[in-house]
């Protein structure tokens, strides 16, 4: 959502500088070279930096895609059937869950937690069936979605209060 406006906000600008060149008279190649540099120049005081969850995510992303394919290799060597093989299908869909939150990085949000709450609660006490585990997935895709919506609102009001963690609003104060 956020990145939408940002893409209209730059054809917009680029559109305003050149029409400012076009009604300023200049011949046309030097008027669109001109366009094209304040454009980019725009473009590069429009970029922001990375929010604490963006850089979160991605540290975590980073060490999972290394450990990973390590892990997995010494457990099929250790035990011959792997843990994702002895896994039902809702405890399944529970870990998928698991890693979509770690890729968006709202691991902070107070609604995946509440959903991850219910979802484990389900693949604790309900039986392991098709059913259930269609309705734990909607419960993750709806809290996601959510959770990211409500992160891109922040993000446009300037505001980073849900999706941040006590020791950076100790360090903002």
């Amino acid at each position: 959502y956020l990145s939408r406006l940002r893409k209209l906000d730059r054809r917009q600008n680029a559109m305003r500088a050149i029409s400012k060149s076009a009604q300023a008279g200049d011949s046309m190649g030097d008027s669109m070279k001109q366009a094209a540099e304040a454009v980019l120049k725009q473009s590069k005081e429009d970029e922001l930096p990375e929010s604490e969850r963006v850089t979160m995510a991605n540290h975590i992303l980073l060490i999972l895609r290394k450990v990973t394919p390590l892990i997995l290799m010494l457990e099929i060597n250790i035990h011959r059937d792997g843990f994702l093989m002895l896994m039902t299908n809702t405890e399944r869909t529970l870990f998928g869950y698991g890693l979509a939150v770690l890729r968006s990085g709202y691991l902070f949000s107070s609604m995946i937690w509440i959903s991850w709450t219910i979802q484990l609660t389900l693949v604790m006490f309900a039986p392991s069936n098709t059913m259930w585990c269609h309705f734990i997935f909607v419960i993750g895709l709806v809290s996601i979605r959510v959770s990211h919506y409500t992160a891109a609102v922040e993000d446009y009001e300037g505001v980073d209060s849900l999706n941040s963690h006590s020791t950076s609003i100790a360090e903002r104060k």
